[in-house]
């Protein structure tokens, strides 16, 4: 549970979760006949979510070296988490 309180955690929970929520809307896609679209999709996801996993690695290497002052590494969540969620509304959400 102690994990859960640091930033690169949640980084690892919405990559993991965007990639569970991109799996079942492939599933569905592919039994609906809706495959190429969401395969456009697909990569888009990847993207974002391995630069959360990328961030994610940075960020648990500052709570490494600042184990004194750890609430300074959220500092660095907040770029990732915001630029990763502006790519996934600018690239997968309709127009």
């Amino acid at each position: 549970m102690k994990l859960m309180g640091l930033p690169s955690s949640w980084l690892e929970l919405g990559a993991l979760g965007l990639l569970a929520a991109e799996g079942m809307a492939l599933t569905t896609a592919v039994l609906r006949g809706r495959l190429v679209r969401e395969l456009e999709v697909l990569w888009k996801v990847f993207l974002i979510s391995t630069y959360l996993l990328l961030g994610s690695a940075f960020l648990e290497v500052a709570e490494e070296a600042l184990r004194s002052a750890a609430a300074l590494s959220w500092v660095g969540f907040v770029p990732f988490a915001l630029t990763a969620a502006l790519a996934y509304k600018w690239w997968t959400v309709e127009k």
